[in-house]
């Protein structure tokens, strides 16, 4: 193991084990981690670059971490593998969100995923949840999101059709959810819901006052597409 490999582990698990400094960003630390010069067990990777693929334990399960999918205001979400299984490995993070207040992140994304799934809202299966460092498993949905449909002009009435009866049950639970198009993913002709979060109803966050101006290539979303190629 190289000496940075060495030191990011050892402020990996100082951070973990104490649960102080919440703040410190838990991508960056893997970050430091996941390349390796070769001889040490490294997979190669693109122009003979050797890449550390990086393994993360839940509840004893050991999971080969492969890439990033996004970080959310609570976590950052990898693609992961047990065997040959596919899943998606969130890891809860501590950085400070300006917008948004928090209570305890794993708790509520649990209380979340049960209130979403009494009410019927097509979502990835929580496999398994790990409180002490955090993390949670999800059943990986493999598909289009709904933002890449929308930018390639693939976006179909049937999705549309899916998240106004997704509103229909949320709304009558007194809910809303985050309708942003990366939130949603198309598999098999089903819109899910890959997100578990979910708040109490405000009219200006639903749907029509304030999703909608992300599902067509609106000011608003072009706006975002330019600002995160």
């Amino acid at each position: 193991m190289t000496e940075k490999k060495q030191v990011a582990e050892k402020v990996y698990i100082s951070v973990h084990s104490s649960k102080v400094n919440r703040g410190l960003s838990y991508h960056k630390i893997m970050s430091g981690v996941v390349e390796s010069s070769k001889g040490n067990g490294a997979a190669e990777g693109k122009k003979g670059k050797a890449k550390f693929m990086r393994r993360i334990s839940v509840n004893g399960k050991e999971y080969t971490i492969y890439k990033l999918l996004g970080k959310g205001k609570g976590g950052y979400s990898y693609l992961a593998g047990i065997e040959d299984q596919k899943v998606v490995l969130k890891q809860i993070h501590h950085e400070p969100c300006s917008y948004y207040q928090f209570g305890n992140k794993i708790e509520a994304e649990i209380n979340d995923y049960k209130r979403l799934k009494e009410i019927g809202i097509a979502m990835p299966e929580m496999l398994d949840v790990d409180m002490e460092e955090e993390r949670i498993i999800k059943e990986f949905i493999e598909g289009d999101t709904a933002y890449d449909l929308i930018l390639n002009d693939k976006l179909t009435a049937s999705c549309l059709h899916q998240i106004r009866s997704m509103c229909r049950l949320l709304y009558d639970a007194n809910l809303n959810i985050d309708y942003f198009p990366k939130n949603f993913v198309l598999r098999d002709d089903i819109l899910y819901y890959i997100d578990y979060e979910c708040n109490m109803y405000m009219e200006e966050w639903n749907y029509e006052n304030w999703g909608i101006k992300y599902w067509s290539k609106t000011p608003e979303l072009l706006k975002y597409a330019k600002e995160h190629e």
